[in-house]
């Protein structure tokens, strides 16, 4: 399948996500390093979407940069951090450390929480997307947003969010960009799994927050 300019292929984001996946189940904990590569390219997604969603690419790109550089090859990579090789060690070093309730730039679990809030949606307004034809792709997301992550925004970042979906391409325009050919639509296939993926990442990361009651975390 060929690449967009920036290298985007939906089999690429389906076989870095199905890794992380497969990864989750056998450890029963997300492992770090994998995710961040993954979010690399799912980041690439919202150039897709079009300008509009720009800002929620550098915030992705952002976050996974700062992550990289606390447990993966910064100078904060310390061998206590790389130790932490799973969002599920993260946390937990962070809870019993009382971490998780600070603003400092090392609070790993706030950053996480919002990057996999971000795949949450995700996860849903595409399943939308293809689940529901005669929704339109703004519908979608709307829908999708409004359940998975309004409620963490303020207001004014919640009127942003609606009027740009808008520009949004339609349901028909943005399976093409994302490569999603007949064959990947397929009931039961690369498509639904790799939303299924979303998902498994997603829910086991979510489980643990709410186990140590840190799913609210601003």
């Amino acid at each position: 399948m060929s690449a967009n300019q920036d290298g985007f292929t939906f089999m690429g984001v389906h076989a870095v996500f199905k890794k992380v996946a497969d990864r989750t189940k056998e450890l029963g904990e997300v492992p770090i390093v994998p995710l961040l590569e993954a979010f690399r390219d799912l980041s690439r997604l919202f150039d897709q979407l079009g300008p509009v969603f720009y800002f929620v690419k550098m915030d992705i790109d952002g976050k996974v940069q700062m992550l990289e550089e606390m447990y993966v090859s910064g100078a904060s990579a310390t061998p206590e951090r790389r130790a932490q090789d799973t969002v599920e060690k993260i946390i937990r070093y962070e809870v019993s450390n009382n971490i998780t309730e600070t603003y400092i730039r090392s609070n790993g679990s706030r950053t996480i929480l919002r990057l996999v809030r971000a795949l949450d949606f995700v996860a849903a307004f595409m399943e939308k997307a293809k689940a529901e034809p005669n929704l339109l792709l703004r519908e979608a997301v709307q829908l999708s947003y409004e359940e998975k992550l309004s409620q963490f925004h303020s207001w004014p970042a919640r009127k942003a969010v609606g009027l740009a979906t808008y520009t949004l391409p339609s349901r028909e325009d943005f399976l093409k960009l994302l490569g999603a050919t007949p064959e990947i639509l397929v009931e039961g296939g690369p498509f639904d799994d790799l939303v299924s993926y979303f998902k498994t990442v997603a829910e086991t990361t979510l489980k643990t927050y709410t186990e140590h009651d840190l799913q609210n975390l601003p």
